[in-house]
């Protein structure tokens, strides 16, 4: 059990989007992305594994308090938009 996450569709040059997931880690606990990635290889299929998996101190909230795959999509946009 890591905390809270979420998983969103990102650009892909070679795809068009491909799945990226995001963590927040509970307090106290560590781990690597590539730790991360080896668990969800036991537990989800190849088809549904992200492409990798960013770990955050904080995700973005919607008013009612989910997380905002909006938020998420714009801040990922603007990493593209910087390269």
């Amino acid at each position: 059990d890591f905390g809270a996450g979420n998983a969103h569709r990102i650009l892909d040059k070679y795809r068009g989007e491909v799945p990226k997931g995001y963590v927040t880690l509970r307090e106290g606990m560590t781990a690597t992305s590539d730790e991360l990635m080896r668990h969800l290889e036991e537990h989800i299929s190849r088809i549904e594994m992200p492409r990798g998996v960013e770990i955050r101190a904080t995700l973005p909230k919607t008013v009612i308090g989910k997380p905002s795959r909006k938020d998420l999509l714009a801040e990922e946009l603007a990493k593209l938009k910087q390269n």
